[in-house]
């Protein structure tokens, strides 16, 4: 199956269970990711991999955040139990900068 039919193909899970990606299935998601286009090689991407306790303090991390945003406790519920849909999460963060 070549690359555009998988993306065009895909599907969402709402929840995913265990186990999650480790040692080459979480190397090779990773080095996919890298592939990116990076016209200037400025390498903007950085991967933050989280699971277990990572999972515990993203919750408490994205509660916080629906607190302070008075969202409401329903919102607020929904945000802590969140990470909690996957064993496993990768947080993808772009850091751009000026290239001449």
């Amino acid at each position: 199956m070549d690359a555009l039919t998988l993306l065009l193909n895909r599907r969402s899970a709402s929840r995913l269970t265990t186990p999650a990606p480790q040692g080459d299935e979480l190397q090779n998601i990773l080095a996919a990711g890298m592939r990116a286009p990076d016209h200037g090689a400025l390498r903007p991407w950085h991967f933050i991999v989280m699971q277990g306790e990572g999972l515990n303090r993203f919750s408490q991390l994205l509660e916080k955040a629906a607190k302070e945003g008075n969202l409401g406790p329903e919102v607020e519920e929904k945000a802590r139990n969140a990470p909690f849909r996957a064993p496993l999460i990768i947080t993808v963060i772009a850091k751009t900068q000026a290239h001449p």
